[in-house]
């Protein structure tokens, strides 16, 4: 399937999903999916392309040096040996037709693996969009859910003062029992004075008697 077609068909399942089908958000991530692992393929042939054209460099550099060495040994057997120069001129000439296909092949992995770039993001744009799209849908379709499970709008309000109702109910309990706990704390604490006051009273009652008997 070519890349054209893989999007067209990715496309297509995504914007068709949503009808006649009970369970949308699955048939979404579904779709999603497919495109997760359509973009995964694409970055794998990407890698596979930058190795061969990483290797396919280095092969072209090597017939550079072997084209430049057996230049050198036709000058160096120019005088000495004019067969063995010549030789070594038809030895460069066959190299010379090897980097010659190196470089055209070199030529066409790097434009291969720059179309294969741009697919890739063109993916990983489709991917982010139906992502967003399906959180979107999720959202609002829940939203929906809880209106239709609750009825509306004006059974949502009588849920508000259904709580507020409650709140009050509980602010009063907790009130009286403040009270109950404020009022019995209060008499407590008005005994305790009391029978401060008393237990004073009989040592300074006490205490008289001593300065009575010592003035006697």
């Amino acid at each position: 399937m070519t890349f054209k077609r893989l999007v067209t068909s990715l496309n297509a399942s995504f914007e068709d999903f949503v009808a006649g089908v009970e369970n949308h958000d699955a048939v979404a991530q579904s779709a999603i999916a497919d495109v997760r692992k359509a973009a995964a393929r694409l970055r794998a042939q990407q890698g596979q392309l930058a190795g061969q054209a990483e290797r396919q460099a280095r092969t072209e550099q090597e017939l550079v040096v072997k084209r430049d060495r057996w230049q050198q040994r036709a000058q160096d057997f120019a005088e000495l040996d004019p067969e063995q120069a010549l030789q070594c001129l038809r030895n460069r000439d066959a190299v010379e037709q090897e980097l010659a296909q190196a470089a055209e092949q070199l030529t066409r992995q790097r434009s291969l693996r720059d179309q294969l770039a741009l697919n890739l993001a063109q993916v990983e744009r489709r991917l982010a969009d139906l992502q967003q799209r399906r959180i979107a849908l999720s959202s609002r379709e829940a939203r929906t859910s809880v209106l239709a499970k609750t009825g509306g709008g004006d059974d949502l309000c009588n849920i508000d003062e259904m709580f507020e109702r409650w709140e009050v109910s509980v602010l009063q309990s907790e009130y009286r029992e403040g009270a109950v706990v404020e009022c019995a704390t209060g008499s407590a604490d008005e005994l305790d004075s009391t029978l401060q006051r008393e237990e004073r009273d009989r040592e300074l009652r006490a205490e008289l008697e001593r300065l009575r008997g010592e003035g006697s």
